[in-house]
C-alpha cells in the first residue's frame, strides 16, 4: 500500500511492513514550526487544535520540539470535533487573556475556516497577532473559497515544498488540459501537492516492480472456516510482497514533488515552504530545510552567549504581510492582556543601601528605589525583547524578614531584599515569566 493522503504518525510501524507513506508525516512539521518561531525570536506559543486521535499524536510532537528550544507553550486550546460557534468563541476569548499572541493552528480546512471567520470578527486578526497553519490547511489553501482566505489575511503556513522544474510545468499543463476536457464548464483548480504525491507514488511502484523483476504474482491462500461469512485473511497474501517491498525501499528518483526516497517506509520530508496568505492569494516567503536540525545548543559566539541552530532567519525570508496589513513582524507578546503589572517587592528599610535603597516622599506619595541591584534589574528589563510593565511596592521589614502577611500575599513575586547578592539580580530576567501570574 502506497498512501499519498494518510498523515497520521502511528501508521508507520514495523507492524505494518507493507504500508508506505508518500504524504508527509504530520510530526515532520514539528521542527519546522520550532525553527520558524525561533527565527522571529518569539518566546511563547499556544497551539489550537481539534480534539481527535490525530491531534493527540501530533500536538505532543510540536510541543516537544518547541520546548527543546526553550519556547514556552503556555496553553493548548482544544476545540471539540464538531464545534458550534459559541464553543469556538469561548476558546478564542481564553486566548486573548494570554500574554502570547503567537498561535499554531492544527486542524482541517473545513474546521479551520469558521475559526478564522470568528477570530476576525472578535478582533484577533489585527496587528500584533501571529497565526501559523499546519500542513493540512497550508497544502489545501488553493482549494479554499476566496471568502475564506479573505478572513486569513497575514496568516503564515508551513506546507510541502516542490521544485518548479520543467517536468512539473509540463505535467501541470497536461493535467489542466485533461481536466478541462473532462469538465468543460468548470474552471480547473490548481495542481495541489496531493496530486503530485499520487503521481510519484505510481511512478515509484512501477519502477520497483521493474527492478524486482516480478513476472508472476502468486497468492498464498489460507484455510477458511466454513462458519466465517467475511474473512479478509482468506484473500491470501502475495508471495512477491517481501521482494517488492525491498525493491521499493531502494527507489531513488527526481519526482514531481521533489527528490523521492523512502526512509522507514515513508517519504523523506525535510524541506518545507513558508507560505504567506495575503490579499491577492498566497506567496512563498521562504524555504525551511530541516536536514541538519538538532534543536540543541551548538556553540558559543564571540560574545560568549549560547545560541541555537536556527534553520532560517528573518533576513533570509521574503517580505511578509502580517495581520492588520502590517509589514512589521509582531513581537508576539501583549503583557498588558491581563491588565497586571509585574510587582517588585522592596523592603522599607535596608541594611546595605549600596544594593537596594528606598527613599519615600510622603508629600508626593512616591517611592524612589535605587542601588546596584535595582540598576541591574532595570538594565535587564531594557534588554528584554518585549515590554514588561512593572512597579516597585514598599513592604515593611520585621527583624530582617518580610512580615508574614505581605509574604503570604506575594509568594509568587520577585523579592529584592537589602542583602541581595549582586549575581542574584541577573536571575530576574528568567524569573519574569515564572512570576507573571
Amino acid at each position: 500500500m502506497l498512501s499519498f493522503s494518510a498523515t497520521s504518525p502511528s501508521l508507520t510501524s514495523p507492524l505494518n511492513p507493507y504500508f508506505h507513506r508518500i504524504a508527509q508525516n504530520e510530526c515532520a512539521q514539528a521542527h519546522a514550526n520550532s525553527a520558524l518561531v525561533q527565527a522571529f525570536e518569539w518566546k511563547e506559543v499556544a497551539p489550537i487544535y481539534i480534539q481527535d486521535i490525530y491531534s493527540e499524536e501530533v500536538i505532543p510532537c510540536i510541543t516537544r520540539a518547541l520546548q527543546e528550544t526553550n519556547i514556552f507553550v503556555s496553553y493548548q486550546a482544544a476545540i471539540p470535533q464538531s464545534p458550534d460557534d459559541n464553543q469556538i468563541v469561548q476558546e478564542l476569548h481564553k486566548l486573548t487573556t494570554l500574554t502570547t499572541r503567537v498561535f499554531i493552528v492544527h486542524m482541517s480546512p473545513i474546521l479551520g475556516s469558521p475559526l478564522f471567520a470568528i477570530a476576525k470578527e472578535i478582533g484577533m486578526m489585527s496587528e500584533g497577532y501571529v497565526w501559523i497553519l499546519n500542513f493540512e490547511m497550508t497544502n489545501q489553501l488553493a482549494s479554499l473559497n476566496s471568502s475564506v482566505t479573505d478572513t486569513m489575511q497575514g496568516v503564515l503556513g508551513l506546507g510541502a515544498y516542490f521544485p518548479k522544474t520543467k517536468e512539473f510545468q509540463d505535467f501541470q499543463v497536461r493535467w489542466k488540459l485533461k481536466f478541462q476536457q473532462e469538465n468543460p464548464s468548470v474552471i480547473g483548480p490548481e495542481l495541489i501537492v496531493h496530486r503530485l504525491w499520487a503521481n510519484d507514488a505510481v511512478t515509484a511502484l512501477a519502477m520497483a516492480v521493474e527492478k524486482a523483476g516480478i513476472e508472476e504474482y502468486g497468492f498464498h491462500k489460507r484455510s477458511k472456516d466454513s462458519s466465517d461469512t467475511i474473512d479478509f485473511e482468506t484473500l491470501g497474501f502475495s508471495l512477491s510482497g517481501p521482494k517488492l517491498a525491498e525493491s521499493l525501499s531502494r527507489i531513488r528518483f527526481q519526482g514531481l514533488s521533489g527528490d523521492f526516497s523512502l526512509v522507514d517506509q515513508e517519504v523523506n520530508s525535510s524541506i518545507f515552504q513558508l507560505v504567506n496568505v495575503f490579499v491577492d492569494g498566497k506567496k512563498c516567503s521562504g524555504i525551511l530545510d530541516t536536514r541538519n536540525w538538532t534543536g540543541r545548543e551548538t556553540q558559543f559566539n564571540r560574545e560568549g552567549r549560547k545560541h541555537r541552530h536556527i534553520l532560517t532567519s528573518r533576513t533570509n525570508l521574503g517580505p511578509i504581510i502580517w495581520p492588520g496589513y502590517s509589514s512589521t513582524a509582531p513581537g508576539g507578546w501583549d503583557l498588558l492582556a491581563n491588565g497586571k503589572k509585574l510587582r517588585i517587592v522592596v523592603p522599607s528599610k535596608t541594611i546595605f543601601r549600596g544594593f537596594v535603597n528606598v527613599d519615600y516622599d510622603p508629600s508626593t506619595n512616591r517611592i524612589e528605589v535605587s542601588g546596584y541591584g535595582i540598576d541591574v534589574f532595570k538594565a535587564v528589563m531594557e534588554a528584554m525583547p518585549y515590554h514588561a510593565p512593572y512597579e516597585f511596592i514598599l513592604v515593611p521589614r520585621d527583624h530582617g524578614n518580610f512580615s508574614s502577611g505581605y509574604y503570604d500575599h506575594l509568594t509568587k513575586e520577585v523579592k529584592l531584599g537589602g542583602q541581595l547578592h549582586a549575581s542574584s539580580a541577573f536571575l530576574i530576567g528568567f524569573l519574569l515569566r515564572l512570576t507573571w501570574q
